[in-house]
């Protein structure tokens, strides 16, 4: 360690073995900051998990040194005991010695996702690796790079030191990553398991809610700005792009709102709102607005196109859907047990 840093190390251990109250404790330690005014210091509260006493420990840097520097009082826990956390079945996750219980952390996640349920997602979680085990679902490590790939693709990470950077912030090892794209791939296996002997069938069946329209679609900033700009008199695709063309050029949507595009989509991949306004008999005006989960939208039917042959882009959505009821089905007769802890106790706190 460079002089300074030594010698900042030093008094800051002089400064914790003879001060416990916090406020002097604080008010000394900027004496010591302006002593030594080219290290940083910074105070870390520590809990005794066993007495529940607070003491404070330092963290020094400087010329990219660190160093950290704490001093246990006789009438504490021993070290090593210290470093034993209480902790309860239903307790998630600690900041700053402020607890969040599980429960609390799915109700909040169930708020935030507003159109999906963070529990069901959680039993489907269960249930898929429940089955993966039982049919010995066994994928190639092609199935596994390719799964990867495409949770990269899903997070934008375009480089190693990208998804490195990714894997930090969320405490993942690489380990981890590829046991999640294992899994991936796992379960898309299982969907065609569990839809290979009814896609057909069930296509011939429901194939008028695999038709396919040709949208163009203009999207807002919020849905109060796309019910004030609706389009009035707009009778051709020409006009619809005008009016479009238009918002977009005085950025009415906002700028990180500004989107035109034009896409196809087959009915079962809409919302039953937008697909019903779509595939009503002749729409040959703007629909809309939809408050979809995208966001507010109003929407340019250009062409529809029925459902006429099982394309790969088709057979998947049948199989999509197909997974989908037997999974609901399998959630139904489950039998779900959530480890939060004794009902009474969450209550009564």
């Amino acid at each position: 360690m460079t002089g300074e840093l030594t010698d900042a190390a030093a008094a800051m251990v002089e400064l914790l073995s003879s001060v416990r109250e916090p406020d002097q404790i604080a008010s000394l330690a900027n004496e010591v900051r302006r002593r030594y005014g080219s290290t940083q210091i910074a105070l870390i509260p520590q809990t005794d998990e066993v007495t529940g006493h607070v003491e404070f420990g330092a963290l020094l840097r400087k010329d990219g040194e660190t160093v950290f520097v704490a001093h246990r009082h006789p009438s504490t826990s021993p070290f090593l005991l210290r470093q034993a956390h209480r902790w309860r079945d239903s307790d998630l996750l600690s900041v700053d010695g402020v607890t969040m219980r599980t429960a609390e952390a799915v109700a909040v996640l169930d708020d935030v996702l507003g159109r999906a349920s963070i529990q069901r997602r959680l039993i489907d979680l269960c249930i898929l690796r429940r089955a993966v085990i039982e049919r010995s679902i066994a994928v190639s490590e092609a199935e596994v790079r390719a799964a990867m790939d495409e949770i990269r693709a899903a997070q934008g990470l375009n480089s190693a030191d990208e998804t490195r950077a990714w894997l930090r912030q969320r405490g993942m090892s690489v380990q981890r990553l590829e046991d999640l794209a294992r899994f991936h791939a796992q379960t898309a296996s299982l969907r065609k398991q569990v839809s290979v002997d009814r896609v057909e069938t069930y296509f011939a069946e429901h194939a008028g809610e695999f038709a396919r329209a040709a949208l163009v679609r203009v999207w807002f900033a919020n849905l109060e700005l796309a019910q004030r700009s609706v389009p009035q008199g707009v009778q051709t695709i020409d006009e619809f792009l005008g009016w479009a063309s238009g918002l977009l050029a005085r950025d009415v949507l906002g700028p990180s709102k500004v989107r035109l595009d034009m896409v196809v989509m087959n009915r079962a991949e809409m919302a039953s709102d937008v697909a019903e306004a779509v595939f009503q008999p002749n729409p040959s005006h703007a629909l809309g607005p939809f408050d979809t989960a995208g966001g507010p939208m109003v929407v340019w039917v250009s062409a529809i196109d029925s459902a006429s042959e099982l394309d790969p882009r088709t057979r998947s959505l049948v199989e999509k859907r197909l997974f989908d009821g037997w999974l609901a089905d399998q959630r139904s007769r489950a039998v779900v047990e959530w480890n939060w802890g004794r009902v009474d106790r969450m209550e009564s706190r």
